[in-house]
C-alpha cells in the first residue's frame, strides 16, 4: 500500500511542468495586474463622479444613500462586463 506522500510524489512528477512554480514573477496575479486595478477603481471612480455630479439636498447635505446605491448598481454592472470583454479579448490587458 502506497502513502500518501508517494501519490502526490507520483502526480508531480506525471504533471511535470504544467503546474507553475510561481518563481520569477510569472504567476497569476503578477500577469493581471492591470486588470485587477481597473476593477478596484471601478468603484472609487463612480463614487466620485456620483459626489460630485449629483446635486446636494435642499438643506445643503450630500444624499450618501442615493450616491452609495448608485455606486453599488453602476459596479455591479461594469465590473461583469469588464471581466467578460476582457476574457473575450476586447481588453488590451
Amino acid at each position: 500500500m502506497t502513502t500518501l506522500s508517494e501519490k502526490v510524489e507520483a502526480l508531480k512528477a506525471k504533471m511535470g511542468d504544467s503546474v507553475p512554480s510561481g518563481e520569477g514573477g510569472s504567476g497569476y496575479f503578477n500577469s493581471d495586474t492591470y486588470f485587477f486595478a481597473a476593477i478596484a477603481a471601478i468603484p472609487a471612480v463612480a463614487f466620485l463622479g456620483l459626489y460630485l455630479a449629483l446635486q446636494p439636498k435642499k438643506d445643503g447635505g450630500k444624499n450618501y444613500k442615493k450616491i452609495f446605491m448608485w455606486t453599488l448598481i453602476i459596479s455591479l454592472i461594469l465590473i461583469p462586463l469588464m471581466y467578460f470583454a476582457s476574457i473575450n479579448g476586447y481588453l488590451p490587458f
